[in-house]
């Protein structure tokens, strides 16, 4: 029954140390300063500004992090079912409803494993793509030094959410369809 049990858990992460940053980089409570809707940077007035703190993964290629050919690392917010679900009730309040979001029919959605390493798929996350931020690469290779471990998704998990990024960032949207066949 062990050997059953075992061949069912299947993890999705690995623990890294240190403050080295690759693409599905998973970091907790990391500080997103947000402008107001209302900035005008014509006015040249100083502008409060919230920082807001969330859990995020990291979209930025992983060559580009290790050969610092970037100086903005791009990220993503990740929420858990619990957080969707407690946002918006109605649309997913039943099981079934994550249905969709599982096969990544819904946009600008990505669902992963949770970090348990078991098949229980209410442990799942999800990434946010329509809400990017960047945030410096310095700040954030000192952001992932303040953790004594942190996740790391593996491949080919890594490569399936660069992959759906990818996919909602080059989708095209047309004014006039071609009309269905009756």
């Amino acid at each position: 029954m062990e050997s059953l049990q075992s061949s069912l858990e299947i993890n999705w992460w690995k623990e890294i140390q240190g403050h080295s940053l690759a693409q599905g980089d998973y970091l907790e409570g990391c500080p997103i300063p947000i402008l107001p809707e209302d900035f005008d940077p014509i006015a040249g007035v100083d502008t409060e500004f919230t920082i807001e703190k969330h859990n995020i993964i990291i979209l930025s290629h992983s060559c580009d992090l290790a050969n610092t050919k970037v100086r903005f690392v791009v990220v993503c917010p990740v929420y858990t079912l619990q957080q969707i679900k407690a946002a918006l009730p109605a649309q997913y309040s039943k099981l079934s409803s994550w249905e969709p979001v599982r096969r990544g029919q819904v946009e600008g959605w990505h669902m992963i494993s949770g970090f348990s390493g078991s098949r229980d798929n209410t442990a799942s996350l999800i990434v946010d793509f329509k809400q990017v931020h960047t945030l410096p690469l310095g700040f954030l290779n000192k952001f992932a030094g303040n953790f004594e471990t942190r996740s790391r998704l593996i491949s080919p998990y890594v490569e399936r959410l660069s992959q759906s990024f990818a996919r909602f960032f080059m989708r095209i949207g047309l004014s006039c369809e071609i009309l269905p066949f009756k």
